[in-house]
């Protein structure tokens, strides 16, 4: 199980046969029972039409400069151009993006974008991080590529026909990764470090869509094929396979080598690559203590822990009953307390956004904080641990919150609210009262906690010289402080990757937090007086969430016991370490590295001709009906992980998946572009009023 959920094979049933009319959004957004009523802006590019609302503006308005940049990339790699305009449906929030009525059905929590072949149309949800919606737009048009050379959908297409050819899900979500994501990413070298470790690499290539890491795993061949025998064929693949409706006959034909050969090359590749650097790392078992087991639990992940204040109870989030629920256990053993909210059972917990949130203790710890989804909005709440009851719902009015964290007087919340497309730190009392946002800009603010001496709230961030909105330059995300009684913002000096999820020491003099900055997410300490790092764990696969960029950690301000999440047998589990300050060594030297290595995101760190971010999405072609009963085919890409079983062809008929990922192997060589350009499009270009506005 490679990303956040399991990825669910590509079965397409077709509800009817008869012809799809030009693409239309003349009954878009207004068919279907909502709890907003959407006022519908349309801003108009050479290359596309972008439907937003009010409230979205300075977002859309990037997110079309990203479309027209990814366009004109993917154009010239693949060789291809549309003919007409292709919609782009944009969404401030994914509770807003999941009210959608352009198509019908439900859309998950992991669903991170939409791709609609026969109205070549693609929907999207803002998410507050610039890289990570660049990843899921370009990921997205990819398959609008895909669907126009495969089966010659789009605008004027006839109907798709129900016999023709169906490429499997790894030729689709891998090439869709690969060519948003660039060379394999950190996030998918941590998943062919554990299945080659573990023994779970497909035995095939056709047999990847039966595997839980069938996003990583694809990404990762494409990737081998740019890398062996040049970017350009990835594309000639592409356009073969249409012309042949065969996926084995167009590798053969493109690189001289049927599936079977290009599998037994692949897979020697891969475990040659990795299995050497086995001696070189630690098992977390072998350094901590494994609190969590999901074979024993017959779950796919327990994620988002929070230890409490002392260090000896902690609560996180597991489907080890099929659904998200919150549980109560022991820091010290890992053994299970109670089960303290069971989740999307009832409509005041729709959703826990476990993908990307953290619980918090308060510090008495009498109490936890968290976030829902309740109807149109998210809400925190408050839960009396020890009667589990909740004793407050904290209504924002936001497009979304996230990561709530206790002020060391219990008084106040921290937390991370998504408005308008962006995601800015706010703080609120425990009470409902005084919301006030602390930042207000288009940076990706994230995974904010609170100093225990109460003057600094740490949080990560892609501010800073590196990112610049008008050239669309993104910074990783870095570790920064903000003043409580000033406001000024410092991000910390000497920052290498990417630097997320942090956690203070007791006395507020040191933070933790996870770093790829050797190609590997581990644990960092940084000591705020002497500005020296300490690299405190160097485990093979990775401390992290189920996405890339989600918080993993958690330290007691009290008790100086800390635990985080790792990636263990294709899921994740949760792992204690007593002490950590005591592994703190020697200070960390960074070797040499190029600026883009240093500070870039990796849509432009990867490649000069590749845009992306770093987490995990899923795609599902699903085939829906609509009012004028014409197919409709859906892709939907979920921003998650592999996460658990082998998908169920049977349960979900007409559905496929797909994720998402980060950078290079632990020994990386320099990466070579992919394709023809040799730099990305200039965003600036279209500054000058070329986009047009109108109503919808």
């Amino acid at each position: 199980m490679i990303r956040l959920i399991p990825y669910v094979l590509t079965v397409l049933c077709f509800l009817s046969m008869q012809p799809v009319v030009s693409a239309q959004l003349d009954y878009f957004g207004q068919n279907k029972v909502q709890y907003r009523d959407f006022k519908w802006e349309v801003l108009t590019t050479p290359h596309f039409e972008i439907y937003y609302y009010q409230g979205e503006e300075e977002t859309a308005y990037d997110a079309a400069r990203m479309a027209e940049r990814s366009y004109t990339r993917l154009s010239r790699i693949l060789r291809h151009r549309f003919s007409n305009k292709i919609p782009v449906i944009l969404y401030a929030s994914h509770t807003d993006f999941q009210q959608t009525n352009v198509l019908g059905g439900f859309i998950s929590e992991g669903t991170g974008g939409v791709t609609e072949f026969n109205k070549s149309r693609l929907l999207l949800p803002f998410t507050g991080s610039y890289a990570e919606l660049e990843h899921v737009l370009t990921h997205e048009l990819v398959h609008e590529f895909q669907g126009d050379l495969l089966y010659g959908a789009g605008p004027g297409a006839s109907v798709i026909n129900p016999l023709a050819f169906i490429a499997p899900l790894w030729f689709m979500e891998g090439m869709a990764e690969y060519l948003s994501l660039g060379r394999i990413d950190e996030y998918t070298h941590m998943w062919l470090r554990d299945a080659a470790l573990q023994g779970y690499l497909p035995p095939s290539i056709p047999a990847m869509d039966y595997s839980f890491g069938v996003y990583r795993f694809g990404q990762a061949l494409f990737a081998y094929i740019g890398e062996k025998y040049g970017d350009a064929k990835v594309g000639e693949i592409l356009r073969k396979t249409g012309r042949l409706r065969n996926v084995e006959e167009a590798f053969r034909s493109t690189i001289g080598k049927d599936l079977q050969q290009l599998s037994e090359e692949w897979t020697e590749h891969v475990r040659k690559t990795y299995l050497p650097q086995i001696k070189d790392y630690d098992k977390p078992q072998s350094f901590s203590r494994q609190l969590t087991d999901i074979r024993k639990a017959r779950a796919s992940f327990h994620l988002a822990p929070a230890i409490s204040p002392r260090g000896d109870k902690m609560v996180y989030i597991s489907n080890q009953s099929l659904y998200n629920d919150i549980y109560l256990a022991s820091a010290i053993d890992g053994r299970v307390i109670s089960k303290l909210l069971e989740g999307e059972r009832t409509a005041d917990f729709e959703s826990l956004r476990f993908y990307t949130t953290s619980l918090s203790w308060s510090p008495d710890e009498r109490f936890i904080a968290f976030p829902a989804k309740i109807g149109a909005r998210d809400a925190l709440y408050i839960m009396d641990v020890r009667k589990r009851k909740i004793v407050r719902r904290i209504k924002v009015g936001l497009d979304g919150a996230l990561s709530p964290n206790f002020s060391p007087d219990g008084k106040k919340l921290i937390f991370v609210g998504l408005q308008g497309g962006q995601s800015d730190l706010y703080v609120v009392d425990v009470n409902g009262k005084n919301l006030t946002a602390l930042t207000k800009d288009r940076y990706a603010d994230r995974d904010p906690v609170w100093s225990p001496d109460g003057t600094k709230i740490a949080f990560s961030t892609d501010r800073g010289e590196v990112t610049d909105f008008r050239t669309l330059t993104f910074s990783h995300q870095h570790i920064a402080l903000y003043d409580v009684a000033t406001g000024d913002i410092e991000v910390l000096p000497d920052q290498y990757g990417k630097g997320i999820s942090p956690q203070w020491s007791g006395d507020s003099k040191k933070i933790a937090f996870i770093s790829d900055r050797t190609g590997i997410s581990n644990i960092f300490i940084i000591d705020l007086e002497s500005e020296e790092t300490y690299q405190i764990t160097n485990i093979l696969t990775g401390v992290t969430n189920v996405t890339a960029a989600g918080p993993a950690i958690s330290w007691a301000t009290k008790g100086n016991r800390l635990i985080f999440t790792a990636l263990s047998w294709g899921g994740f589990d949760i792992f204690a370490i007593n002490d950590p300050i005591r592994l703190m060594d020697k200070p960390y030297v960074h070797g040499p590295v190029s600026p883009a290595q240093l500070q870039l995101s990796p849509p432009l760190s990867t490649a000069p001709v590749v845009d992306s971010f770093s987490d995990s999405i899923s795609m599902i072609l699903t085939p829906q009906v609509d009012s004028t009963q014409t197919t409709v085919i859906v892709q939907e890409d979920e921003d998650t992980q592999d996460m658990g079983a082998t998908p169920d062809t049977t349960s979900l008929p007409g559905l496929s998946v797909l994720d998402l990922g980060p950078a290079a192997p632990v020994a990386a060589a320099p990466f070579r572009g992919i394709g023809p350009a040799g730099e990305l499009p200039d965003t600036t270009v279209w500054d000058d009023g070329t986009f047009t506005k109108k109503t919808y």
